[in-house]
């Protein structure tokens, strides 16, 4: 599964997520101007078709330079990307969700970090066995139920399987998922994260 089918897999079982198109152009985009971004918008690489993958992506973007943004990368992809747009928030707290047959967990940090797969301590780390929680280590006050629950949808909508999604509770408390893949795909960055621990 490609960034673009992770996005596209999130919006289709509804679950709260940015909003977000999906250009190869500058001027593909529609509705910009009408749309609300607190901190401005994120620009990053979603597909590339025919070669391999270049995650380009820049966040907190300024409205005026979205559609410049979006043909500059695609020159750097040679235009062969996909491009997904959507408004950039400042994050109280983020995540990820890991769901797979025999558990799923729950990672949380304070503030904001780009990447928690790759790098960054976890503040908070839940683990749930068969829907009960089995180990709970670290800051137990940083997510709330309200959190926890809102967290775990995935795992009621989505077709069964394995997978990885981040998630964000903004500061100004909006939820949401930015981010899916198969946990196949993100199998070796994990592994490469824990070994030696």
């Amino acid at each position: 599964m490609d960034l673009m089918a992770g996005l596209k897999l999130i919006a289709k079982y509804k679950l709260p997520h940015p909003d977000w198109q999906f250009v190869r152009r500058g001027n593909e985009l529609k509705n910009l101007n009408k749309a609300s971004a607190p901190v401005g918008w994120t620009v990053r690489t979603v597909a590339v078709q025919g070669a391999p993958f270049k995650d380009i992506y820049v966040n907190r973007l300024i409205k005026s330079k979205v559609a410049v943004t979006v043909d500059q990368f695609q020159r750097k992809l040679r235009g062969r990307g996909w491009l997904a747009v959507y408004p950039s928030w400042n994050w109280c707290k983020c995540g990820t969700l890991l769901i797979e047959t025999r558990q799923v967990v729950i990672e949380a940090v304070k503030g904001e970090i780009n990447d928690l797969t790759r790098r960054g301590r976890v503040d908070s780390r839940y683990i749930f066995k068969k829907g009960k929680l089995v180990l709970a280590v670290g800051d137990k006050k940083l997510l709330t139920k309200k959190d926890l629950e809102q967290i775990k949808k995935p795992i009621k909508v989505l077709p069964r399987g394995s997978y990885y999604l981040e998630w964000v509770i903004t500061t100004n408390h909006k939820f949401i998922f930015y981010y899916a893949n198969g946990l196949a795909a993100e199998g070796r960055v994990l592994l490469d994260k824990y070994s030696g621990q």
